[in-house]
């Protein structure tokens, strides 16, 4: 995914199931913050797309390196304590996309994988080694690996202003990201 294009069909691949599993429904929030579910709830389809075009990763694997370095260490069927879980078909498909994904751009370029994807040397060497059977036990342990990087200051802005270009919103989000108080 070292790609502009990898980076937006991610991006609209997992906002849109995000989008769908919030739905009109008022107790799931998809893995995501209240107010970025709110915040989505309230967009169609054409505005979720808009906010998920965007040359930035939505989507991270942050606060799950460990748990995603564990189970690749580990032999899943034996040692695992998600073992017997049956995970939400939606929730291990969002993970293997991301897996999968974060597993091409370590083997393809491990500086773009630190840099834009933010992940960490010890997660990259992990992927590294690891087998396309492992990133599958991963992605169906039961846990839902990717959360949003983004604020939903994000999605406010993005969705609903339409004059925003391509390069606006990408640096909208790399903001948004940041430690910056934007809200």
């Amino acid at each position: 995914m070292t790609s502009d294009r990898g980076i937006i069909e991610e991006n609209t691949c997992l906002l849109l199931a995000r989008w769908r599993t919030v739905g009109n429904e008022r107790t799931d929030h998809g893995g995501l913050s209240i107010e970025a579910a709110n915040e989505l709830r309230g967009f169609n389809e054409v505005q979720v797309k808009r906010a998920a075009d965007v040359l930035f990763p939505l989507f991270g694997l942050q606060g799950c390196e460990d748990a995603v370095i564990r189970a690749l260490n580990v032999d899943l069927e034996r040692d695992s304590p998600y073992t017997g879980r049956t995970g939400d078909h939606l929730v291990e498909e969002e993970n293997n996309y991301l897996l999968l994904n974060r597993w091409s751009s370590c083997k393809t370029s491990e500086v773009y994988a630190q840099s834009v994807l933010g992940m960490s040397e010890r997660l990259i060497s992990y992927l590294r080694q690891a087998t396309l059977a492992d990133l599958k036990k991963v992605a169906s342990m039961g846990l839902r690996l990717g959360s949003m990087v983004t604020r939903p200051a994000y999605l406010f802005h993005s969705g609903r202003n339409v004059s925003l270009q391509r390069s606006q919103r990408t640096a909208l989000a790399i903001c948004c990201s940041g430690s910056w108080p934007l809200t």
